[in-house]
């Protein structure tokens, strides 16, 4: 008998244009507030030949429509899969980001490695005169955000995707960002953006974000400056221990601080060990008197970045949702407490370092 091959037809996957002469992998997305509820959304398209850089602006609806109609006026096909920052705009962030995030989860093609940042003022005037100069103003600014996240943690706040998410929707956390201002000439670091659930509620100052850095990520700062006594330290490695006691309704927190002076213009006599101990307690009030505001403000805001919910739970405790931690957390009772211990300027001077 003789034998029958039977093929099974399939579906073919429509294929995408992947022609190197044909697209446009764009590095960033900026969002804002446009006319009559719309989004504003612009990237720059980086040039495969010789040609001048230029800056894309739509007016849409939604974001997806968005990409579809920069791709309907650009004779590139713009492509997401090298997608490394989203800049999302102040208003549009106190607005809310979640559509704006769970569109961007959607996308295979984007990593969830994506850094994402808000920014103030005239971002686009920025990069317009900026690529004028400098064409790579967008992957310079990708790097930089790179570059403080692996070699520089601590020093300001990075945030990617993945991250960003994970607070989002964690039972006990709330998200940050960090927050840029822009004008003509700079791109300049402005604090942390405290959000809560996804809406941007408050900016840390400067002083915040120095205590805030040091409970947030990995406990250490390359400098600390603190204008008010007159000193600047570096080399700050900090040790927070917290406890959440709920019967009580108290939240306390010890950190050991370890430093080295690095520059001073008071007028204690820093080659006696009785004045630099005398500086040590100064320090430790101080940070006490910053850290116990900025708690404070976290709990008028209703917000706990530092996930300190989790220090509530308990092998007896019954499991807090998200709820319970937010009707608990603006009455509790915050006592701080920091123990400095500061190099004294004669090791420096003779070169102990």
């Amino acid at each position: 008998m003789a034998g029958l091959l039977f093929v099974t037809a399939g579906c073919e996957p429509w294929p995408d244009n992947n022609i190197i002469e044909e697209i446009a992998p764009v590095i960033f997305w900026s969002i804002d507030q446009g006319p009559e509820g719309k989004l504003k959304i612009s990237t720059l398209t980086p040039p495969l030949s010789k040609e001048e850089k230029k800056m894309l602006t739509l007016n849409v609806d939604l974001l997806k429509q968005g990409k579809k109609a920069f791709n309907q006026n650009y004779y590139r096909e713009l492509k997401s899969g090298q997608l490394r920052m989203l800049l999302i705009s102040e208003e549009v962030a106190r607005n809310g980001v979640r559509p704006i995030i769970d569109t961007v989860l959607a996308d295979p093609e984007i990593s969830m490695r994506l850094y994402l940042a808000v920014y103030r003022g005239d971002l686009l005037g920025y990069l317009q005169k900026q690529i004028k100069k400098e064409p790579l103003t967008d992957y310079f600014l990708y790097r930089k955000f790179k570059h403080y996240e692996r070699r520089s943690r601590g020093e300001i706040t990075v945030v990617n995707l993945h991250q960003f998410m994970k607070k989002l929707y964690s039972p006990l956390a709330d998200p940050v960002m960090p927050v840029y201002r822009a004008d003509q000439d700079n791109l300049t670091y402005e604090g942390t953006g405290l959000f809560t659930k996804d809406k941007l509620v408050s900016v840390l100052g400067r002083t915040e974000e120095q205590m805030f850095q040091l409970l947030y990520s990995n406990h250490r700062l390359q400098e600390l400056t603190l204008p008010e006594l007159s000193v600047n330290v570096s080399d700050v490695h900090a040790k927070p221990e917290w406890k959440v006691d709920l019967k009580h309704s108290s939240v306390t927190m010890n950190m050991e601080i370890r430093c080295r002076i690095e520059e001073y213009h008071g007028n204690k006599d820093l080659l006696d060990p009785v004045q630099v101990n005398e500086l040590n307690r100064n320090i430790g009030a101080y940070m006490d008197k910053q850290t116990t505001s900025l708690l404070k403000k976290m709990q008028e805001m209703k917000v706990d970045p530092l996930n300190l919910g989790t220090f509530a739970l308990g092998a007896f405790h019954r499991k807090m949702d998200k709820t319970d931690w937010q009707k608990e957390w603006p009455q509790i009772k915050v006592e701080v407490k920091h123990t400095t211990f500061m190099e004294p300027l004669t090791n420096a001077l003779s070169g102990s370092r």
